[in-house]
């Protein structure tokens, strides 16, 4: 027979698994074996043999001749089951080798704990998850023009948008009139019907960059019940643009995925950028991103090789007392995994299923839904709405809610879809929605209402409270409203609150496209 071709150089398998191979292949050399068929058919006796004398059901397979191989070329460890098949099917044809029987199994058990603790070796010499950049150093990466030239290089065919003579690291595809009024316009369909197992580094169809592997174990190792958890999301698929109406066709997945396999190529440009703020920074320095673009093509539209999941993005635009209008614009707080301390329109959120069971994906496959959920939830604090402790539930019962439709019915309120937009720093998909409210005196009216519920207005942990104005980046104030003319233009000229710096790119998207609307 022959062996040495495919015999792994010393130091790559353990010793003692190229010991029991060394011993096996002088057990099939002084038998006689010439190919590692005639030792598979061998061992098939063998088995057929021993189910005969235990009175049992003669199922012999024995061993396959590429499971032999490995065992006796020192691939891996053998089985139990492998090592003694092999010495019984050599001590028929050679009789002499029954006192080896027990060595070659001892032997057998020790190549298979030597190869159990290299693995765990393995694991533990893994690299450590890339580092996280500072705050400080986000922010002045955003404030020169290195992402901007570098994002125009990689996307040319998508245009940033200008927010209010601003550059945005983000694109938009805004709605056509005549979906306005329809919020689920933009949803196609969603293609699977099984979430990843939450310690699962993969889905159905994909796979994702191993070296992101490392850090996926990493936020599964520092999850925080109620605050930072690996629940499921609808993950971008691809887009579409039949009619030149935006589709999304969404697939099943789970945060941590997307914090790995999307979040991670903003990391990695701000990375690159530290040093070099003015910067190109081409592909070829960007492995991560890379990835993306090698599965999908276009990341842009194509979600193939990661789980980049989709928000929903709501500006709530109100007629102020006195004349023009406000934007609900807060600074998110130091808890939450990204973009702490930036400026975000609320209520937005993870596009995500609240009830898991598979017949109800198609139901929590809805914007509307998800807007209102994130409304309880993030305006008033009813965590239930993003923990889902529940079998059920009917958000449009909630008091808060059925304040909200009450307005929409009397024309207080409207509801619209503006759009969607692809932030092209961690290439995710957002949904973008406006709540444009008429009466100025409805705010008022809601707060008085929702402390008379018991439920009182108080933004949820994500959002920075003004208590915690002192935990903000030195320059940066605090405050619940951003104040427009009567055109829908800034009071403030140049406001520092709708820089890249401090306003994070899907909040810029959504004010756009709710202007789109509005105007």
């Amino acid at each position: 027979m022959r062996y040495r071709e495919d015999i792994p150089p010393p130091g790559e398998v353990p010793e003692d698994v190229r010991e029991i191979a060394k011993q096996l292949r002088s057990f099939l050399t002084a038998a006689g074996f010439r190919t590692f068929r005639e030792v598979s058919a061998a061992t098939r006796d063998v088995e057929r043999d021993l189910q005969r004398r235990d009175k049992g059901p003669i199922r012999g397979k024995g061993i396959s001749k590429s499971t032999a191989a490995a065992a006796c070329q020192g691939r891996k460890a053998p089985s139990e089951k492998t090592v003694r098949f092999i010495a019984l099917a050599c001590q028929r044809k050679h009789s002499a080798l029954q006192s080896s029987l027990t060595a070659c199994l001892n032997q057998g058990k020790r190549a298979r704990e030597a190869e159990l603790r290299q693995r765990r070796t393995v694991i533990t010499k893994k690299e450590s998850p890339p580092e996280k950049i500072k705050d400080s150093e986000r922010t002045l990466v955003l404030r020169r023009q290195g992402w901007a030239i570098s994002l125009q290089q990689l996307y040319p065919q998508y245009n940033l948008v200008n927010l209010y003579g601003t550059i945005q690291p983000i694109t938009v595809f805004p709605a056509k009139r005549e979906e306005w009024h329809d919020l689920e316009a933009c949803l196609g369909n969603l293609t699977n019907q099984r979430i990843p197992g939450h310690n699962v580094y993969a889905d159905e169809t994909d796979e994702f960059d191993p070296s992101g592997r490392t850090e996926f174990d990493e936020h599964l190792a520092t999850t925080i019940p109620k605050r930072k958890w690996n629940g499921a999301t609808f993950a971008l698929q691809r887009l579409s643009f039949p009619d030149g109406k935006a589709k999304i066709d969404c697939k099943l997945g789970r945060y941590y995925l997307s914090l790995v396999t999307s979040e991670s190529c903003d990391m990695e440009l701000m990375r690159a950028l530290v040093p070099r703020p003015d910067d190109l920074v081409p592909l070829s320095e960007l492995p991560r991103r890379r990835w993306a673009h090698d599965k999908a093509g276009d990341p842009v539209v194509n979600g193939k090789g990661r789980s980049a999941a989709v928000a929903v993005a709501t500006v709530i635009l109100k007629a102020a007392e006195g004349g023009g209008y406000d934007i609900l614009l807060n600074p998110r707080s130091g808890e939450v995994a990204t973009h702490q301390f930036f400026n975000h329109v609320a209520p937005s959120g993870i596009f995500s299923p609240l009830d898991v069971n598979p017949p109800s994906f198609q139901k929590e496959f809805s914007v509307r839904r998800n807007l209102f959920r994130e409304y309880v939830e993030e305006l008033y604090s009813v965590d239930e709405y993003e923990l889902g402790t529940k079998p059920h539930h009917d958000v449009e019962e909630e008091p808060e809610v059925a304040r909200l439709i009450e307005a929409l019915d009397t024309g207080v309120a409207s509801l619209y879809y503006t759009g969607i937009s692809v932030n092209l720093l961690n290439l995710r998909p957002e949904i973008c929605t406006l709540l444009f409210i008429r009466d100025p005196d409805w705010f008022r009216r809601e707060l008085r209402e929702a402390d008379k519920s018991g439920r009182p207005w108080r933004m949820a942990w994500e959002w920075l409270g003004r208590e915690n104005e002192y935990q903000l980046p030195s320059g940066q104030q605090h405050q619940y409203l951003f104040p427009l003319d009567d055109n829908f233009e800034p009071r403030i000229p140049d406001e520092a609150m709708l820089l890249p710096a401090a306003l994070i790119p899907n909040a810029a998207a959504a004010i756009y496209l709710a202007m789109c609307v509005v105007r």
